[in-house]
Formats: C-alpha cells, structure tokens, sequence
C-alpha cells in the first residue's frame, strides 16, 4: 500500500502508474505529496477536493519530464470532478519551466472547453517583481481565471 507522506518523483510515476489501473481507488486517497528539492517545488495533490498546490523554486533540468505526470492527473481529475483548482507560489521559475507552464496553462484551456471550471490562484511574494510579472503574463497568455495575489 502506498503512504501519502513525502514521495520522490519516481514515487510519484508509480503513483500514477496505479491511478491508471484504480482510479476509483486513487479517488479515495488522501493529499498526495511529492517534497521538492533545491531545484523542484513541492507539488501536492488533494484528489478529493480538485485541488494541485505547486509551491517553491522550479529549475528541473527536463521541465516536461517533470511537470507531464501532473497533465495525466489533471485530465484523470477532471473525468470525475466539475472543477479545478491550481495553486501557484513560486520563488523562482527557470525559462524552461516558463514554457512548461504554458503547455499546463493551454491544458486547463481545453478542460474548460470540455466543461470543467479551473481557477488558478497565483502567489507572489513581496517585492518579487519577476514572479508577479511572470503571473501577470501568463494571465494575458490564456483564457483562463487568473487571481493573482501577494502572499
């Protein structure tokens, strides 16, 4: 049985690999937490609420290796849930991860095409200008509710 303590990213594949074959079950588990690391953020999955929080630095090497699963479990949420919620508090965002993030954003687009309601709460720190800029831009990018607000 899988804990929903700390899991690396590896943990994480493995926890979608189950998903895929239970949802039902995945749809009973607790907050699924994935610990970030000095170049990853923190990333939490609350399955029964529609809720992802992504929090902390992101720089991974290979953004969309990283940042794909969290696509598959935001597609996987929205068959059996009417609305999403993304919470974003970033202290730093690398450029690759500054396209990875459009790729999401584009992906919660076509959820709303298909009839999910997704909002998207951005936090900022302040006086961080890049990252409530980075928010800014990425509102004006997408189609999306977009609240952006100082932490």
């Amino acid at each position: 049985m899988i804990k929903n303590d700390k899991l690396t990213y590896f943990d994480f594949v493995f926890v979608v690999f189950i998903y895929y074959i239970d949802s039902l079950f995945f749809y009973k588990m607790n907050p699924i937490t994935i610990k970030g690391t000095y170049k990853t953020p923190d990333i939490v999955f609350d399955i029964k609420k529609g809720e992802i929080s992504i929090k902390g630095r992101s720089l991974p090497e290979n953004a969309s290796l990283f940042y794909k699963p969290l696509l598959d479990i935001l597609f996987k949420i929205s068959e059996n849930k009417s609305s999403i919620v993304v919470n974003i508090h970033l202290e730093y965002i690398n450029a690759n991860s500054r396209k990875f993030f459009i790729e999401i954003f584009r992906n919660l687009e076509a959820l709303i095409a298909k009839g999910v309601n997704v909002m998207i709460n951005w936090f900022y720190d302040d006086p961080d200008e890049d990252i409530y800029e980075a928010g800014m831009d990425y509102s004006s990018m997408v189609n999306i509710p977009f609240k952006i607000q100082e932490s």
